[in-house]
């Protein structure tokens, strides 16, 4: 992790580094924390940023379903599943994660090849590449490393 405002700009003016700036009316918001970077992918989906897009914003070769439920504030990278009875809000699948049978994803970003077992509660949550939550585990503000599982 890198403070740009406390390592990079301080670094460069000790090394007598020239530094610039430009007002801009565009968009920018850090991304430094996992709500920063769902706020980022609901302006999108908003139109915040410019366009806009569909939503909820489904990827390539995406499975959802009968009877699972995707809210139009989530985003589903390729390949992502979300089983019968799920329920995704609010949050951001990265490429083939999955949601299991009966499980609920909150306000959470889930890693590439994150799963969630079945009826697995996930909430303002982040779960790394590969992690996992076992089936009907219950999470809420959890950090889960790549590879490792809640249970």
């Amino acid at each position: 992790m890198v403070s740009i405002e406390v390592e990079t700009f301080p670094g460069l003016i000790a090394r007598g580094e020239r530094l610039f700036a430009y007002v801009s009316g565009g968009y920018w918001r850090d991304l430094g924390l996992p709500e920063d970077y769902l706020q980022a992918h609901f302006d999108a989906l908003e139109g915040k940023i410019g366009g806009g897009f569909a939503q909820p914003l489904i990827g390539e070769g995406c499975r959802i379903d009968a009877g699972a439920s995707v809210g139009r504030m989530a985003v589903l990278g390729s390949g992502s599943t979300v089983a019968s009875g799920a329920s995704v809000d609010r949050s951001v699948l990265h490429e083939a994660a999955s949601v299991g049978e009966g499980a609920v994803v909150e306000a959470s970003v889930l890693g590439s090849q994150a799963q969630v077992g079945a009826g697995a509660i996930v909430r303002d949550s982040l779960l790394a590449a590969r992690a996992g939550v076992a089936p009907g585990t219950q999470v809420d503000g959890a950090r889960i490393r790549p590879g490792e599982v809640a249970s």
